[in-house]
């Protein structure tokens, strides 16, 4: 039970937990409109018989605020099966959003009684806001799915390149700092560079800070061929790949290269 679920029901975690949850939620029993815990059970019922997740739009529920003192609210509900490894129920978890202020703001609440429900005007509002509810949880859903699908692609390039004997680093941003670099790249400096940037983990290396400018500012890809590179104390002889990786709306990003 979470701290805000404890805050839209008045009721602490340890009041209630091992209890039944009609037995800890009880509506005002002089309510005459009081239907929550029916269509709540309802929707237990439902969830239960076809192992699915089942949404209440919208609930009118009498919470009992104080001992016999009741306060009427309006929620959003989920009810969602945790399956065990045979597919049977283990847990329900049951998720609310309080939604009384929009109501309030829409001057529902007068009209959100039993009978009151069937009118359009009122169910126009009502599918209106969760329809809006859940195109955000979709949307949510779509940008954590599309964040998972980069940083697999992410893992797989690392993968790729991080025992291939060629010198293999990413750069990111202005500063060329090293967001990854391959076994060969650590060997070849002595030092593994990740989070340090280009000048600060090769001031030595004057021969290529300019071209990574050059790279990062433009996009264009720099081939060279036998350039001599000062690493450490030594001079040394590469053939070196920049190339630009830019972001989905096109701005570079950051390089990387092959020797």
């Amino acid at each position: 039970m979470t701290e805000a679920f404890e805050r839209s029901t008045h009721k602490a975690a340890h009041d209630v937990l091992g209890r039944g949850l009609f037995e800890s939620y009880p509506e005002d029993p002089n309510d005459k409109n009081a239907h929550g815990a029916k269509s709540l059970r309802d929707s237990l019922d439902r969830v239960i018989r076809f192992k699915k997740a089942d949404v209440i739009p919208l609930q009118r529920y009498s919470v009992e605020y104080e001992k016999d003192k009741y306060q009427v609210t309006f929620w959003t509900v989920e009810n969602a099966p945790v399956l065990d490894d045979a597919g049977e129920i283990t847990y329900i978890l049951h998720t609310v959003q309080d939604i009384t202020e929009w109501v309030k703001f829409k001057n529902l609440e007068r009209l959100l009684n039993t009978a009151d429900l069937a009118r359009s005007e009122t169910k126009n509002d009502i599918e209106l806001f969760f329809n809006a509810q859940q195109l955000q949880r979709d949307n949510d859903d779509l940008r954590l799915s599309r964040q998972d699908v980069l940083e697999n692609e992410r893992e797989n390039f690392r993968n790729l390149f991080r025992q291939t004997p060629e010198m293999v680093c990413i750069l990111h941003g202005s500063e060329h700092v090293f967001e990854f670099v391959n076994h060969a790249h650590i060997v070849a400096l002595g030092f593994d560079a990740t989070g340090m940037n280009v000048r600060q983990a090769q001031p030595e290396s004057v021969e290529v800070h300019g071209i990574l400018d050059n790279v990062y500012q433009t996009g264009e890809t720099a081939e060279l061929r036998e350039i001599p590179v000062t690493l450490g104390k030594s001079l040394r002889y590469f053939n070196l790949t920049y190339s630009a990786r830019r972001s989905g709306d096109g701005a570079i990003i950051c390089g990387q290269y092959e020797s």
